[in-house]
């Protein structure tokens, strides 16, 4: 409406009639004479003729023993609206459930509910099936029916399901220790509940040994525990083989065997630099399986292998040759480097000036380990040396065979290995230690220093590493060139 002011200190009288802006909606129930509140307030019961703002209000109606009815109700201003009658649902009955042991999971009429303790609301006067579950105890399932609004405790006591273990301990005296529990020492028969356990097993001066456990019911398990000296526990957890960054497999050796390198001079083919000698190796090493491949090489620098009367020895998968010592050291500490390990030798511009005993790096096995590894079988406790075949027999080895005639002067007769020049890495049978070509393909360099050393005292040298400087390095091995009973033997060396 628009308003004309006068001014002037002239009053002026204004008169509005205010129009209503509710309606009325007539509020049934049943059963009847139910509480209505409009908005938390109180406005009489049912049936009633109810005024609602046309902004819309909220409606509860309300009944003891029944489930409140609550909705924002609107009408247009100045309207009377009938409602359908309300049918208000009994309350619910209300379950205060509790398991000894807690914990239990429950289900009522087959759906999730929660874990024990709970408050459980239920339809009332309807039949319903609780169940609870916890790992160890028997599944419970109660029937249950509760009048509207009827409040009830319900505490189930959960009977374990008991599994039988037998634990066979050793040491005899060794502790055993349930869920950080102590049980007593030695062996044991334990009745317990199905569910997973922590059992330990200690002794002072031993790893203790732990293991989740879980009993069966009506079933009778044995466990054997043999406990391990901390030093046995630091070697099991150490990998028996790796692989380097250029693809190489390498094996753990923890030889600890006293053995005789050399060979006895009634041998034949023995030469002179093959004096018999006592040694013991206790450090461990890892050696890898294969010699290392041109391709595994030409990573590190570019390199030809060449060839030998026009037949490649460049491939991929061949091993490399035609390296010097120097080269192979300097393969190891590259590899060392990639793998952000402690180089084993010293280098100085690219020339090897020393070495670091105890550096984490790769570097050459020692003449000692790999006379070691070339052993085949221990004889009276003892690591010996096993003799090649001789002739060797058929696919054994790449030695100088009939297929290398054309190019070599000396062949074995009617030996055929089927390569006329190295084969590829790893083509025939490895040796007991899982080795392989540590006779034959190609022979290979060691980190010794060579020297030629008589035992005159008959001591055991412990983890010989060779003479500390010298002018030639040692090569171990016979190649696919030699036919010659001298060279294939395995304590043929050469320098």
């Amino acid at each position: 409406m628009n308003i004309k002011i006068e001014g002037l200190d002239i009053q002026q009288n204004l008169h509005v009639d205010l129009k209503p802006d509710w309606g009325f909606i007539e509020l049934k129930s049943s059963p009847k004479d139910a509480d209505i509140k409009i908005n938390g307030k109180t406005i009489g019961k049912t049936p009633f003729l109810a005024p609602i703002l046309s902004t819309g209000e909220l409606v509860s109606i309300s009944f003891p023993g029944y489930k409140a009815w609550s909705k924002k109700l609107s009408i247009n201003a100045g309207e009377t609206k009938k409602l359908s009658e309300i049918i208000l649902a009994p309350a619910d009955g209300i379950i205060d459930l509790n398991t000894n042991p807690s914990g239990a999971t429950i289900t009522v009429d087959g759906k999730y509910r929660g874990n024990t303790p709970a408050t459980l609301y239920v339809d009332a006067e309807k039949e319903h099936s609780i169940s609870v579950f916890l790992n160890g105890y028997s599944t419970q399932k109660h029937a249950i029916s509760l009048m509207s609004g009827v409040r009830k405790n319900l505490l189930l006591n959960l009977t374990p399901d008991i599994g039988i273990i037998d634990i066979v301990v050793s040491p005899k005296d060794s502790l055993v220790w349930i869920d950080k529990k102590l049980i007593g020492p030695g062996d044991r028969s334990l009745k317990l509940a199905s569910y997973p356990q922590l059992l330990e097993v200690k002794k002072s001066g031993f790893a203790a040994y732990k293991k989740i456990i879980t009993p069966q019911p009506q079933l009778k398990q044995i466990l054997k525990v043999q406990l391990l000296t901390k030093e046995e526990a630091y070697w099991a957890g150490v990998p028996k083989e790796i692989t380097s960054s250029a693809n190489q497999t390498l094996k753990l050796f923890r030889p600890k065997t006293e053995f005789l390198m050399g060979a006895p001079r009634q041998e034949a083919g023995r030469r002179a630099n093959e004096v018999l000698r006592k040694v013991l190796i206790t450090r461990p090493f890892y050696m890898a399986t294969k010699e290392i491949t041109n391709k595994q090489y030409w990573k590190f620098k570019k390199h030809s292998s060449r060839h030998f009367n026009g037949k490649t020895l460049d491939l991929p998968n061949q091993p490399v040759v035609n390296i010097s010592w120097e080269q192979a050291a300097l393969y190891c500490n590259w590899l060392s480097k990639a793998e952000k390990l402690i180089p084993f030798y010293q280098e100085d511009k690219s020339k090897i000036i020393g070495s670091n005993i105890g550096a984490t790096g790769y570097r050459l096995p020692t003449e000692a380990e790999w006379a070691w590894v070339s052993r085949s079988k221990k004889i009276g406790g003892k690591s010996e040396s096993l003799q090649q075949y001789l002739p060797p027999k058929n696919k054994s080895g790449n030695f100088a065979d009939i297929s290398a005639a054309d190019i070599l002067g000396s062949t074995i007769p009617l030996y055929d290995d089927g390569n006329p020049t190295t084969a590829a890495v790893g083509s025939f049978t490895p040796n007991e230690k899982g080795l392989y070509d540590l006779q034959g393909n190609v022979a290979e360099w060691v980190n010794d220093f060579y020297e030629i050393k008589f035992n005159l005292n008959n001591k055991t040298e412990l983890d010989p590493l060779g003479p500390v400087n010298g002018e030639l390095r040692t090569i171990r091995g016979s190649s696919w060139r030699d036919s010659d009973i001298t060279e294939l033997r395995m304590t043929y060396r050469d320098m």
